[in-house]
């Protein structure tokens, strides 16, 4: 057998001579390889430049705005936003949840993204939460921290240690995995909705988080510091609602639910929870609005405020038509083809004429904060808000005056809290008015309680409330559905199921009025002569509590029913064999056993209730309330729905009542189901006297205006 050739064994290439390509290769590596460690290694952190400064805005967050923004800061604040830095202050350095509605282009979000900078430059929280209402938009919010420390020279001074590892990034994230500060990691960290500041002189940096208020990024976030695993403290959520979800009743109780529920327990178990809540009321009743009424959300301390605090008088705003109609009719002879074209559609025929008229202009007016505009497209700020009322009158009540109410009922008068606590009757709580010989009451049934009110009538129909409240009975003077301690469930505990609780708790009611007997002035006894429930939701539990009770044919069921137009209203629709009729409202006779009840025309009853309220108290057929006592609440339900005209393709004109969110409107309801039981029992205003709604306002009839959409 041949033997096996062997092959030269390869050579190493120690052993032979480098190329002089192959060298020059090695050099550009090792020149990369130093250049790398170069970038990596950012060095010492130096000091602060000028540590009194920094030391003296560590507990004064208005002086660290003036200090380290001063661009931003040239104006000098309004009322309202140093009310908001100081209440920011508070919720940061104490902890507490604050919601800020103030004007669009006020800076609320500047104010409250530079309180997170502020809280983690100073370490007052190390780890934050930003919340907005899509994750592009809060990106947004990441991306305006890292801006500030890529580019403030003011803060890069006096905190080096938080702005140089993030500079020495250069807009490359990936960077952060190897940075290094004398040879230790600084675990810079930076994506699109995390923002990890460098571990530096022998501490952690903050940490920042942000994601969409729907979206799966701001549950469960935590890091581990050191030895300790830490949970977000401060929180801001920023313009948290759509306009798409502000219509949306469902879309504003998940929005609501978010914010109470899943933000709120965003921190530890033993850690104090910090937030801030920036917003605009777009729709009425909006996620917003619910959460800036401190009378609903006491615990997140609403601060609303308006672009103008009050409006311009009628012979102002007489020559601001004028104004506007200089302005439309400039806008009518627009020359695409010229050289110049005015900003934001305000003529120059329309500023000469303000400034020729400005003090007559200006009469009424008071501005929330007169350096609300661009001087290069306005006069001044009141240009600007009236510009914004004649353009878009939704946006103007929305955008800059936080009360989109205002343009709902724009056509129609209607009830004002302030005025309504007032108007109250000579007789206290439980006594009654002695030319009154009549007594009805109506409750309306919710989850929690039943809400109702007992009402004192006299034969003109004018009309004396002498009780309401809820069963079970609260213990404050001022509560809500939603807070309300003292509850159905927690009364009848017992019983196994809500519908035999409500069942129980019906009959209780009612058993106990029609028991009482109220007191006139004069020492007559009065008692209960018909009472009313609403059976629009519970029907079958209200009807089986009534027969429980044994008041068939006193406590009566009740159904509201709308009658729009272009349908026929109650009134006009046919009577059926066994039905007796009424002021658009019916008894019904039922089929065969079941209970007899009354439908009314929800939209006629409710307008009928504003404009008794509207006339002068001492009017016949007028309602007033119980003297001595606080009528807050009462009053915050009966301003809880606003009314609107329907116009019909033919002309018909008719005052409805759309559905409001989130707003208490019990005792509203039950006022309105009291009117009608007045009229079942044949209480009508005096012959001759009617309502009228137009007369009852006197209001200046003002001339068609010309609006810019």
């Amino acid at each position: 057998m041949a033997a096996t050739k062997k092959k030269p064994a390869k050579q190493k290439p120690a052993e032979r001579e480098l190329t002089a390509y192959e060298r020059k290769k090695i050099r550009e590596n090792n020149r990369s390889r130093e250049q790398a460690g170069e970038k990596r290694e950012i060095g010492a952190i130096p000091k602060p430049v000028n540590p009194e400064r920094r030391a003296a805005c560590e507990r004064d967050f208005n002086l660290f705005l003036k200090t380290y923004f001063p661009k931003d800061t040239r104006h000098p604040w309004s009322s309202v936003h140093l009310r908001l830095i100081e209440a920011i202050q508070i919720v940061v350095l104490v902890g507490a949840m604050l919601a800020m509605g103030i004007p669009r282009g006020w800076g609320k979000t500047f104010l409250a993204v530079r309180a997170i900078l502020w809280a983690v430059a100073y370490r007052h929280h190390v780890m934050c939460m930003l919340i907005a209402a899509s994750d592009p938009a809060a990106e947004d919010l990441i991306q305006d921290i890292r801006t500030e420390l890529e580019t403030n020279d003011l803060l890069l001074e006096d905190f080096p240690e938080i702005c140089i590892p993030i500079r020495a990034l250069e807009g490359l994230n990936q960077r952060g995995n190897g940075q290094l500060c004398e040879g230790q990691k600084t675990n810079v960290h930076c994506e699109k909705l995390e923002l990890h500041l460098g571990d530096v002189n022998g501490q952690f940096g903050a940490v920042i988080y942000a994601g969409g208020i729907t979206g799966s990024k701001i549950r469960g976030r935590r890091k581990k510091l050191g030895e300790t695993m830490r949970r977000p403290t401060l929180g801001l959520i920023d313009d948290f609602q759509t306009r798409q979800s502000a219509g949306s009743k469902m879309q504003c109780q998940k929005r609501l639910t978010i914010v109470s529920d899943d933000i709120a327990g965003l921190a530890s178990n033993d850690q104090a929870w910090s937030c801030l809540l920036t917003c605009t009321v777009i729709e009425p009743g909006d996620a917003a609005d619910q959460l800036l009424d401190r009378t609903q959300h006491p615990d997140w301390r609403g601060i609303r405020a308006s672009f103008l605090e009050s409006m311009p008088d009628e012979k102002a705003l007489d020559r601001w038509e004028v104004w506007n109609q200089m302005r439309c009719e400039d806008l009518q002879k627009f020359d695409e083809n010229a050289e110049e074209v005015s900003k934001e559609s305000i003529s120059q025929r329309a500023h000469d004429y303000y400034l020729k008229n400005a003090k007559v202009m200006r009469s009424g007016s008071k501005l929330g904060w007169e350096y609300a505009y661009d001087p290069e497209i306005y006069v001044d700020a009141l240009e600007k808000a009236m510009h914004w009322y004649f353009r878009s009158r939704r946006g103007f009540w929305s955008e800059l005056q936080n009360q989109p109410e205002k343009f709902e009922v724009a056509a129609v008068a209607q009830l004002e809290a302030h005025i309504l606590q007032k108007r109250t009757h000579r007789a206290p709580q439980l006594q009654v008015p002695e030319e009154c010989e009549y007594i009805t009451a109506h409750a309306d049934v919710s989850k929690n309680v039943l809400w109702y009110e007992v009402r004192a009538w006299s034969p003109d129909s004018t009309s004396f409330t002498v009780d309401y409240g809820t069963w079970p009975k609260q213990t404050r003077a001022y509560y809500t559905q939603a807070n309300a301690t003292n509850t159905i469930d927690k009364m009848y505990a017992e019983l196994p199921t809500w519908e035999l609780r409500a069942m129980k708790a019906i009959g209780d009611l009612f058993v106990g009025l029609f028991g009482s007997t109220w007191k006139r002035l004069d020492g007559i006894e009065l008692r209960l002569n018909i009472a009313g429930i609403d059976a629009n939701d519970e029907t079958d539990t209200v009807k089986e509590a009534i027969r429980r009770a044994g008041l068939v044919g006193r406590l009566w069921p009740m159904h509201s029913r709308t009658f729009r137009l272009p349908q026929l209203s109650l009134n006009d629709r046919p009577k059926k064999d066994g039905d007796i009729v009424g002021d658009n409202w019916r008894r019904r006779k039922p089929e065969t056993g079941q209970m007899r009840y009354i439908t009314y025309a929800t939209d006629h009853w409710k307008s009928h209730h504003k404009a008794r309220l509207m006339m002068p108290a001492d009017s016949p057929g007028s309602i007033r309330w119980f003297a001595g006592s606080d009528h807050r609440m009462m009053a915050d339900h009966h301003v809880a729905e606003r009314s609107k005209m329907l116009t019909a393709d033919d002309g018909r004109s008719q005052e409805v009542w759309p559905q409001r969110v989130g707003h208490d409107n019990h005792l509203w309801d039950v006022g309105v189901g009291n009117d009608v039981l007045g009229s079942v029992l044949g209480l009508k205003l005096p012959a001759g006297l009617f309502i009228d709604t137009a007369r009852i306002q006197r209001k200046k009839k003002r001339p068609k205006r010309t609006v810019m959409i």
